[in-house]
């Protein structure tokens, strides 16, 4: 049965219970429930798109790579990354629906969700400690950047608009081509 509000007091049990009886999903942001936007078909190619180069990329590793269903933890809210990357075992647990431990998050921006992207879930997002590279990339356009941890501190590259995608966390590059495939 379906509850408007989920229980109180609001603790990540409560919130997982009452969010897997949802239909629609929702996202626990500093103890504030916040309806998930569904995405378009661009979006969704995108995210294919690139967890299929991101799979083949890392087939021979520990690392796994995830979309849409599983949230990640980032201290006080509980987001629902469009991919998420991780190699920590602690992230394997049977029936976990959240990682504590991403070692990369790619977004891929919408108009409803680009200034949450680019703006409070970056926020959030790099205060992971485990987290080394966050990406974003445009579905309305051919444009992608991204953040990535070193030893100073947090690195943003300038916008991109050609090329290839370069993570560094992953030894990996994406292409445009590959990237934007049977997108307009």
């Amino acid at each position: 049965m379906l509850q408007a509000e989920p229980p109180k007091p609001l603790t990540e049990e409560t919130f997982l219970a009452w969010e897997s009886a949802q239909e629609a999903r929702h996202e626990c942001v500093a103890g504030t429930i916040v309806s998930f936007a569904g995405g378009t078909i661009e979006h969704t190619t995108i995210v294919g798109n690139v967890f299929g180069a991101l799979t083949r990329h890392l087939q021979d590793t520990d690392a796994s790579v995830y979309f849409f269903d599983l949230m990640v933890a980032t201290g006080a809210s509980y987001r629902y990354p469009d991919l998420v990357v991780t190699n920590d075992p602690r992230d394997a647990i049977a029936k976990t629906r959240i990682l504590r431990y991403p070692l990369v998050i790619v977004e891929v921006l919408s108009e409803s969700t680009a200034a949450i992207d680019r703006g409070e879930k970056l926020d959030e997002y790099c205060s992971v400690p485990s987290l080394q590279a966050y990406v974003l990339i445009d579905s309305r356009k051919r444009w992608c950047a991204t953040y990535e941890r070193t030893d100073a501190g947090w690195i943003a590259t300038l916008p991109q608009t050609s090329g290839s995608v370069t993570i560094a966390a992953l030894a990996c590059a994406i292409d445009f081509a590959t990237i934007y495939k049977n997108v307009d």
